[in-house]
């Protein structure tokens, strides 16, 4: 299955079985954006702007059913999870929250970074957190405490600010 964001339609899933003619299988739609979409196991965790951090149970993905939601101080833009936990950035605060997902049912927010500009997407390897922060650039953000996350890197370009960090193994691609 394929699970797209799509801003002000939702989230939509299809069948790409055959990948020459994709099938809408279903929809969910949130009162704003759907910004973003991460999945882990039968759970798709959707930045929904200012609804905030929304999960789904796509274990049907036929029937995608909110089980749980958590509202940020301003609109949620990027999610990545990782390790029973979501990463979310709040474009506007210029923050990134950190929750406990491990029961999906019942977030619950451990920490949060700071950054000194807005912030777009994020990405997690490990005990770290790449966050493209505007004109602060990449920030590379150590979250092994996740109450207490602390910046221990940075790199800013001279032509275009990051939007979308991506990584490999051993690279990260802004």
């Amino acid at each position: 299955f394929l699970y797209v964001a799509q801003g002000i339609g939702g989230l939509a899933i299809y069948d790409v079985s055959d990948l020459s003619s994709p099938q809408l299988v279903s929809s969910f739609a949130f009162s704003t954006d759907a910004n973003s979409v991460r999945i882990e196991g039968d759970y798709a965790y959707v930045a929904a702007a200012s609804a905030g951090l929304r999960i789904l149970d796509i274990s049907d993905p036929a029937f995608p059913q909110e089980v749980s939601s958590y509202t940020l101080a301003a609109n949620a833009y990027d999610v990545d999870v990782a390790n029973g936990r979501a990463y979310v950035t709040d474009q506007d605060y210029k923050a990134m929250d950190i929750y406990d997902v491990s029961n999906p049912l019942v977030p619950q927010l451990l920490g949060t970074y700071m950054a000194p500009d807005f912030v777009f997407g994020v990405r997690v390897s490990g005990n770290y957190a790449y966050i493209a922060a505007n004109l602060a650039g990449l920030l590379v953000v150590n979250v092994a405490n996740p109450a207490s996350p602390v910046l221990v890197g940075s790199f800013s370009s001279p032509v275009v600010p990051p939007m979308a960090p991506a990584l490999t193994a051993n690279d990260v691609f802004i």
